[in-house]
């Protein structure tokens, strides 16, 4: 089984990503969903409401996201904190369901992690390998804001939050640029899904550890290191080497 954990900054196009991932058979575990999960658990709530105040709970008793957000990407402060909430428990719940993925696929199974602060919050140790999914910040900026509504200074303050992406690329061990077609990115994405589902790569795994899913060691991505990276076209050598 290989844990593959897919990340990206905000308008990379990750999502159209894992959804390709999974129409060739990938189980994709959403860390959205595991945030929305842990935004209903009472403690988070208590948290929140104590780190921000009663404007980012809503009128039903549930946590307003809009609101939420507009407080918690108004500064670096206020991302620290936010993130100091919701990282427990989004990895608690993120974990519990990669495993039940891991163990619906079995050991010959590829199990994707679709997490936007992967590396944000040294998940990446975690996995078998590291996609990332980038973007010039000009074009990410235009399709948040056209999809969201959200200025351009407003889209500006929630990319501050997160890593750009030379450092995401210095983390991960497939790289895939997005700045132009869907036609270009299907393409570069077919080419890293077989570079990821090689029986000879690096990072491919016949065993089935369900305990380890979520602890970093020795056993995840023992094979590839950041001196033997190899990237053309937006895509490392699905062999990794060394650079000469």
């Amino acid at each position: 089984m290989v844990l593959v954990g897919l990340t990206g900054g905000m308008g990379a196009g990750k999502s159209t990503v894992a959804a390709r991932f999974q129409d060739w058979g990938a189980r994709v575990v959403d860390a959205d969903a595991a945030g929305r999960a842990a935004l209903a658990l009472p403690s988070v709530q208590t948290a929140l409401r104590t780190a921000f105040g009663e404007v980012v709970i809503a009128a039903d008793g549930q946590v307003d996201r809009r609101a939420l957000a507009d407080c918690a990407f108004a500064d670096a402060a206020a991302c620290q904190r936010l993130n100091a909430i919701m990282r427990g428990p989004l990895a608690e719940l993120l974990w519990a369901a990669a495993r039940q993925a891991a163990g619906a696929v079995g050991p010959g199974g590829l199990v994707v992690v679709d997490a936007p602060l992967l590396c944000e919050w040294n998940f990446d140790a975690c996995f078998d390998v590291i996609v990332a999914v980038a973007a010039p910040a000009a074009v990410r900026i235009d399709r948040v804001s056209r999809r969201s509504g959200l200025t351009a200074e407003q889209v500006r303050l929630r990319l501050s939050c997160q890593l750009d992406d030379d450092a995401r690329r210095r983390r991960a061990d497939l790289v895939i640029d997005n700045e132009g077609t869907l036609a270009l990115l299907e393409k570069r994405t077919a080419r890293v899904w077989a570079a990821l589902t090689a029986p000879a790569a690096p990072w491919a795994r016949r065993d089935l550890d369900l305990e380890s899913i979520g602890r970093p060691g020795a056993g995840r991505r023992r094979a590839v290191g950041a001196d033997s990276r190899r990237r053309e076209e937006g895509v490392a050598d699905p062999m990794p080497r060394s650079e000469g």
